[in-house]
């Protein structure tokens, strides 16, 4: 991997965490690193639960660390049942690519078919690949939710991987995982995520549109016809994906640095003070059966 220009290297960050690693509290996960240390530590011993936005978020952390010359060691969940699942999303494919340890060693496991309605933690280089992975969230998901739910999921990973290609300048290209969780109870509800190491949004949107705060960059980007290409009829994208999720009923939480912003058709949760990490990323969670 190309190295990340030194203007947008950020303190080093240690993650530890105990409970779950998800979409509502991977935010608050990073902690400054002990810069005694020969290197960065990952301490998931005590995560009791992992979706597909902290998978998104931790193949992140490890790209940039990766691209700032840090060495990551890996400490696994204690729990067996979440070990298998991390060998089941192909982490192992990540920390191969990053040449992290992770202590023990993930399991071997049986690869999945398709019944089981995931998409595993995987990267994106091009357009190309991003419409693949468009693709193959609907072939996953078709029928296993509302129609009206995997278009959206289809849509939001399309336009979601074509912003990490034409806007972020991520020298690892992109990653996106997905699944569907509690199949077949009243909480069904399905989440993808897609991440960068790239400039984030802000520095995207600066030369068209000034200087500003990542929160409110993030503010900015999903307001209709603002990109950070000057093209007529640019700058539709993100709140397409934000308006098709709320009106859902469901969720779209948007980091980028030191920001983020999880909007619903209620609220916006903001947070403007949280410690930086390299990169955007983009979760949304939808519930299989709106209305019920």
């Amino acid at each position: 991997m190309s190295p990340i220009p030194a203007w947008v290297i950020l303190p080093a960050m240690a993650i530890q965490h105990r409970g779950p690693l998800d979409l509502s509290s991977f935010d608050h996960t990073l902690t400054p690193d002990d810069e005694s240390n020969t290197a960065t530590i990952i301490d998931l011993t005590r995560v009791t639960f992992i979706d597909a936005y902290g998978l998104v978020g931790l193949a992140c952390y490890l790209a940039a660390a990766d691209g700032e010359g840090r060495s990551v060691q890996l400490r696994l969940p204690v729990s067996e049942e979440l070990q298998t699942y991390l060998a089941r999303m192909h982490l192992r494919e990540i920390l191969d690519r990053y040449d992290v340890r992770a202590e023990g060693g993930l399991p071997e496991v049986r690869e999945l078919d398709r019944r089981d309605r995931l998409i595993e933690l995987r990267s994106f280089h091009d357009v190309h690949g991003s419409d693949q992975l468009a693709a193959f969230i609907w072939s996953r998901l078709e029928g296993h939710a509302n129609y009206e739910v995997v278009t959206q999921l289809y849509e939001a990973t399309g336009e979601l991987g074509l912003n990490v290609i034409e806007h972020a300048g991520s020298p690892a290209g992109g990653f996106v995982a997905a699944q569907l969780y509690q199949r077949g109870q009243p909480g069904e509800r399905a989440i993808v995520a897609v991440g960068d190491v790239g400039i984030g949004i802000r520095e995207s949107l600066r030369e068209l549109h000034g200087p500003m705060t990542d929160g409110e960059a993030i503010e900015r980007a999903i307001q209709r016809d603002v990109s950070g290409i000057p093209d007529r009829g640019r700058g539709q994208g993100l709140t397409s994906v934000v308006e098709g999720v709320r009106d859902l009923g469901g969720t779209v939480r948007i980091r980028t640095r030191g920001a983020s912003r999880s909007i619903t058709r209620q609220t916006v949760e903001a947070a403007d003070t949280l410690l930086p990490l390299q990169g955007t990323i983009v979760g949304a969670r939808l519930p299989c059966r709106p209305g019920r």
